[in-house]
């Protein structure tokens, strides 16, 4: 390019920001409560996002705000990309332009829930104060402010903040399962377009990860049967701790294995059914011990003649459609009495049986979700009231040996044969 080539295109660059800085202005809803660090990002195109700064003249926002043309590491950004910094309590109103991408996430996959970054390299320093970054994790119900711009039609946007809680171990974001993962996810948070690359702020005031996603969900009926149209707003980002910055301040040698895991459909679905098999085998392992202790108190009910076992029961297609996982029910495992005693009995009955009235438990495990999308086992238990007819005179064939519940024939062995 000769000099009056570069010449006209230092004009249009200077014209472009202008036009950009006229269309596009950016102000802090109470300057008090306003950091200085976050900026918006206007763009060739008319797109806009929200980024902050990690160092005098770099900045991070969103790899899915950049235009197309500019994703890849090295690319320049200039009289593409400008930051509007609003005024604050402390500062006054500044201008940037952006030089060129130091780092990008991968665009890899068919995953949504990923890893979503870039860092852009300012073309001087700015007199404002960038976020120290903490790459130490993000805990589950850790509180984190969001700097974020929201859009404003026909003038810009407004810089506000919001607290959201990060949530673990939700089937929205089976990624987050620990304190070092990737992808994060905030449960409740509103989170509009224009929002991505706003920073996530912990309580001493740094940095741990980018806001990239938003959704809305209707929350699960089972927890809100009185407002069955409420719904539940949520954001998800990506965390510090798997950010691999391009500064030898904060240059890790190694990721963490959790920065590593596979992202992708298969794998999320993976992850969801694993969480939901676990909760079951835990909650159903719990119910074991108590089952156990009902049926030898129904035994013990019965004089110790009926002896009870806890059959389970997996659910109907149906019933899984109600978060009914499986059921338990409590049916009669064997008699107690050897043949000569049974005919010893039989000859003093007068009306030819024994009766037995029971509370026979059936509980149904249910897996169900809690307002965050979170799995939760339960229980529902229901007690019926049930007659046990004994006639001994039916007991005495071991090959047609059975006993009556709620007069319905029940095939049943003696505990002696059973036990041979």
């Amino acid at each position: 390019m000769d000099r009056f080539g570069y010449f006209i295109f230092l004009i249009a660059i200077l014209v472009s920001r202008a036009e950009t800085a006229k269309a596009f202005q950016v102000e802090c809803e109470d300057r008090a409560n306003c950091s200085s660090s976050v900026a918006g990002l206007a763009m060739t195109g008319g797109s806009v996002c929200t980024g902050f700064l990690i160092d005098k003249d770099v900045l991070v926002t969103n790899f899915h705000c950049l235009p197309e043309g500019l994703k890849k590491v090295g690319s320049s950004c200039e009289g593409q990309i400008h930051f509007l910094f609003p005024a604050t309590q402390d500062h006054q109103a500044e201008e940037a332009d952006c030089d060129k991408i130091l780092s990008l996430s991968s665009s890899d996959g068919d995953e949504p829930l990923r890893m979503d970054y870039a860092v852009l390299k300012l073309k001087s320093r700015v007199e404002r104060p960038p976020l120290y970054v903490n790459d130490s994790g993000i805990r589950d119900g850790e509180d984190l402010t969001i700097y974020k711009i929201d859009p404003v039609p026909g003038r810009g946007g407004v810089l506000k903040r919001v607290t959201c809680p990060a949530m673990q171990n939700t089937i929205i974001n089976p990624y987050f399962d620990g304190d070092l993962a990737g992808v994060v996810s905030l449960v409740p948070c509103s989170i509009i377009k224009g929002n991505s690359g706003s920073p996530m702020v912990d309580s001493s005031g740094s940095v741990k990860g980018v806001i990239s996603a938003s959704s809305e969900l209707s929350l699960p009926e089972e927890v809100v049967q009185d407002k069955p149209n409420a719904k539940l707003n949520l954001a998800s980002g990506t965390s510090f701790a798997c950010i691999d910055l391009p500064t030898s301040a904060v240059l890790k040698s190694s990721l963490h294995a959790e920065c590593r895991v596979k992202m992708d459909s298969k794998a999320r679905k993976k992850r969801v059914d694993d969480m939901l098999e676990a909760s079951r085998a835990k909650l159903q392992q719990q119910l074991n011990k108590t089952m156990d202790t009902v049926a030898a108190d129904l035994t013990k009910a019965a004089h110790g003649i009926i002896h009870w076992k806890v059959d389970v029961i997996e659910a109907t297609s149906e019933q899984n459609k109600k978060g009914i996982q499986s059921i338990f029910q409590f049916v009669p495992e064997c008699l107690n009495l050897q043949k000569e005693k049974l005919a010893e009995v039989s000859t003093k009955l007068k009306d030819g049986k024994v009766s037995y009235d029971f509370k026979l438990p059936e509980v149904e495990v249910i897996m169900a979700y809690d307002d965050h999308y979170r799995i939760v086992g339960k229980t529902v238990r229901t007690d019926k009231l049930t007659t046990v007819d004994v006639v001994p005179t039916d007991l005495l064939n071991d090959e047609k040996s059975k006993i009556y519940l709620n007069q319905t024939p029940l095939p049943i062995l003696s505990c002696y044969r059973r036990a041979n």
